[in-house]
Order: structure tokens, then C-alpha cells, then sequence
């Protein structure tokens, strides 16, 4: 994943991403998320999610 302070919300993304499920991609951000690699900003299906850097 490339770094930049490009921001993208779950449901942005899903158009780009074809042949997988929406549980898929909260489980993929969740655990990006454990791993420090994203950051959620705000809450709910307004957040918004940042590669940390």
C-alpha cells in the first residue's frame, strides 16, 4: 500500500474492488487498522481511513 495522505472511506472503495464481499473489506481495514498501517478518522460510514506514514 503506498504512502501518501490519500484518505478513502470502506464503501468509497468498494466500486474499485469487484468479486469481494463487504465483510471482507471491514475485516481487511480492521485488521490494517491492529496493525498501524491505516487510521480511522471519525466514526461510522462518514470515517474516512489514512495510510499512516
Amino acid at each position: 500500500m503506498p504512502r501518501s495522505s490519500h484518505s478513502n472511506s470502506g464503501p468509497g472503495v468498494r466500486p474499485w474492488i469487484t468479486g469481494v464481499s463487504r465483510d471482507m473489506i471491514r475485516n481487511v481495514l480492521r485488521q490494517l487498522r491492529d496493525e498501524k498501517k491505516i487510521k480511522s478518522v471519525g466514526k461510522g460510514r462518514g470515517a474516512k481511513w489514512l495510510i499512516r506514514g
